[in-house]
């Protein structure tokens, strides 16, 4: 049975201590600079965990998910919104520093109003880092680092952003505007069955690893709850797999198209297509399959082709729609088992 242990959460803080931040603050103060404009603020957590006795297409599946498919909201901002008088300024990489704002997850940002208006009075020729900290945000409790510099700006210059938006998305179609953690854990953890060790490297499908550690570091002021990425993670695939497993039970007789699954029986192979996915499905049902019936003769994921969302699971089996509603059932069993670990 799956098991999730060793959940631990740190709060990552800055440490001001340590010994080459203290070198750097000797360069900082030499060069005329203010060290606390070059201290990140705001918190980061880091979630760590063991998932046990499970398999690499549900723990990899998982990791996948918290990476690029999770709905996010990020800062956009449109060109015709910036004005400057600043000839220097490069509004394409302002535009995408704007974009790579890592904004709290937990607030309502529904009609949220943002603008930014800085000038430059400076009488002697000192350029001006625009940082986070300029810009206005009428939502309560709306934080962000504040020392991130997002340009400079030139002696008795201006720069005005009359508007910004949020907007939801995933991080698989902009990598910059969602992400949801800075960075991911996810790594095998060797067991007394693992036949690694004699030397023999088997296919990965029969590899016989059962454990993962997994976890990741949120951005900073992103979110105070850390368990949230990997529960949001846990629904999308649940309500995924849900929703091919209520379609795959309603098969009787052909034609099998259904809004989520379409079904093709070839010679001697059955293909499940599950349409608007990708790659992380299909490569968890596909090993789901070869667990929940070894003895298999054949069973592969694949893509019609990357820039299609459409992910296949062929497979050759006497009863390809008993074998699919099983090995559905069981991987919203496992996935319902790690989100109750984290609530």
């Amino acid at each position: 049975m799956l098991k999730v242990t060793d959940i631990k959460i740190t709060k990552k803080e800055f440490n001001t201590k340590h010994a080459d931040w203290k070198k750097c603050l000797e360069y900082i103060t030499l060069a005329g600079g203010n060290p606390e404009e070059m201290i990140p603020n705001g918190d980061k957590y880091q979630l760590y965990a063991v998932l046990r006795n499970t398999f690499t297409g549900l723990a990899n599946g998982l990791k996948n998910c918290i990476i690029d498919e999770l709905e996010i909201t990020g800062l956009e901002v449109d060109l015709e919104e910036i004005k400057t008088d600043d000839p220097f300024i490069a509004i394409d990489d302002l535009i995408k520093r704007i974009n790579s704002i890592p904004i709290n997850q937990d607030l309502n940002w529904k009609d949220a109003k943002f603008s930014l208006d800085v000038t430059n009075n400076s009488d002697d020729g000192q350029i001006l880092p625009v940082r986070c900290k300029d810009i206005k945000c009428s939502v309560k409790g709306a934080k962000w680092s504040d020392n991130l510099i997002l340009t400079y700006l030139r002696p008795k210059k201006r720069l005005r952003i009359k508007a910004m938006f949020c907007t939801q998305g995933f991080n698989k179609d902009d990598g910059a505007l969602y992400s949801a953690v800075g960075n991911i854990l996810y790594w095998p953890l060797p067991s007394a069955k693992t036949t690694l060790g004699s030397g023999i490297v088997p296919a990965s499908i029969n590899i016989t690893y059962r454990d993962f550690e997994i976890g990741y570091t949120t951005h900073r002021n992103s979110t105070a709850n850390p368990k949230k990425y990997i529960i949001m993670a846990c629904d999308s695939l649940i309500g995924r797999l849900q929703a091919n497993l209520n379609e795959v039970k309603e098969f009787k007789d052909p034609p099998y198209i259904k809004d989520h699954v379409t079904v093709t029986m070839g010679k001697g192979a059955t293909t499940f297509t599950f349409v608007n996915e990708h790659w992380t499905l299909s490569n968890m049902i596909a090993h789901g399959c070869y667990l929940e019936d070894p003895s298999i003769p054949f069973v592969k994921p694949n893509l019609k082709d990357p820039s299609y969302d459409e992910g296949n699971v062929v497979l050759r089996h006497p009863e390809p729609f008993k074998l699919m509603v099983n090995t559905l059932s069981r991987l919203i069993k496992d996935l319902n088992t790690i989100k109750k670990a984290f609530m």
